[in-house]
């Protein structure tokens, strides 16, 4: 297991990657959410006005 240091304290390399990689998943899964609640309308919106 590689040992990495953060802020001058020694964290298990396993265990950091394992956060940021959850931390990243939910902020992404959260963006992907949002992009795709604020497109509908504007998509929806955009075919009603052509028709």
């Amino acid at each position: 297991m590689k040992v990495i240091k953060v802020n001058g304290k020694s964290q298990p390399g396993a265990q950091v990657q394992l956060r940021n990689t959850s931390i990243g998943g939910f902020l992404r899964r959260d963006m992907d959410d949002f992009t795709a609640l604020s497109a509908a309308p504007d998509a929806a919106h955009r075919d009603g006005r052509a028709a």
